[in-house]
């Protein structure tokens, strides 16, 4: 049967999930959005005859699924109205909160009537991504992973460092155990708004595990940055997620030299089984989750760490030095103006 979607913000990320819906087999039958001419209009012109300008004609449609594509302060209140209407499938855009208390909350209301909330995190979908956990992180070529290191221009690290912050947290398998930042001063107004304010930053995280994160999303670079993966004994570059990537290794015979013989020999392998994913497939990957049974790949459990962690970051640049997680209950209710 034709899963039956409603969309709740009709901007470029919306566009998006319009074009997944019909990826997933599904149906958009009802899209909210209250802009005189919302964007998604512009390439799916037939959206205009389910357009509607109210929540309550929204969830009149008899929804299987509700996927909400706007700015971070509406997600947590929008997603509570829509399972309170009765729809129990939701898929809400990143980060899942403005701050980790709203994620606590939604996760209270969602779990009280078993509704499914998943969230776009949409790095966790990327089969590359998820054949480094399951394959090549611990393999005997490369060993355990230790680092992941991104780099990236302007973007705040509420809308855009969040990918990180959670690729960072997915592939290293856990909570940072401590978050240390300093933020920058974006240069310009946000482009969503002056209500908003995101800034950029250098975030350090340390794992459990011994394993290090470190995301810089500089609001003084204006340039795609870069992804390495380092692991024991070789590391994975990523310029481009969308084209092959590459893995550069120690050779057989030198593995078990020490780790400070830099010069042992290297070579330079294929990644296995490529596939380019894109964030129209990571879309429809997650409407697909939600629609699913079973565990989630990105539940509201992760948008919560992911909230935590940024929280942290924040928390941290305040203070001046390291934050430790899980967070204070106190430090939850955080208020992150984020587009």
């Amino acid at each position: 049967m034709t899963a039956r979607v409603g969309i709740i913000g009709l901007g470029r990320m919306g566009a998006r999930h319009v074009e997944a819906v019909g990826l997933a087999g599904g149906e958009v039958v009802a899209a909210l959005d209250t802009a005189p001419e919302p964007f998604a209009l512009g390439p799916f012109p037939k959206l205009a005859g389910v357009l509607v300008r109210s929540l309550d004609a929204l969830v009149a449609a008899r929804l299987d699924a509700v996927i909400i594509s706007t700015t971070a302060t509406t997600h947590a209140p929008l997603a509570t109205a829509v399972i309170q209407a009765g729809v129990r499938r939701v898929v809400v855009e990143k980060p899942a909160t403005a701050n980790p208390a709203d994620a606590v909350r939604l996760k209270a209301v969602a779990d009280r009537v078993g509704a499914r909330v998943v969230v776009n995190h949409g790095r966790r979908y990327s089969p590359n991504y998820q054949r480094i956990r399951t394959v090549l992180d611990g393999s005997e070529a490369l060993g355990p992973l230790r680092a992941v290191v991104v780099t990236q221009g302007g973007g705040g690290l509420g809308c855009v460092g969040v990918h990180y912050l959670d690729l960072c947290n997915y592939l290293i398998g856990a909570l940072p155990a401590t978050v240390f930042a300093r933020l920058t001063t974006p240069a310009d107004i946000n482009p969503r708004g002056a209500q908003f304010f995101d800034p950029g930053g250098s975030v350090m995280m340390l794992y459990p595990n011994g394993a290090r994160g470190f995301v810089e999303i500089g609001d003084d670079v204006g340039v795609l940055g870069t992804i390495e993966l380092r692991f024991a004994r070789g590391f994975i570059r990523i310029a481009d997620e969308m084209r092959p990537w590459t893995i550069q290794q120690r050779k057989a015979e030198v593995r078990e030299r020490p780790m400070s013989a830099y010069g042992a020999p290297q070579e330079e392998v294929p990644f296995p089984d490529f596939v380019p994913h894109s964030a129209v497939d990571a879309a429809r990957d997650v409407l697909l989750d939600a629609l699913a049974d079973g565990p989630t790949t990105c539940g509201i459990d992760v948008g919560l760490g992911i909230m935590q962690t940024l929280a942290a970051a924040h928390l941290s640049h305040a203070a001046g030095g390291p934050v430790p997680l899980p967070a204070k209950e106190a430090e939850m209710e955080l208020d992150l103006r984020i587009p």
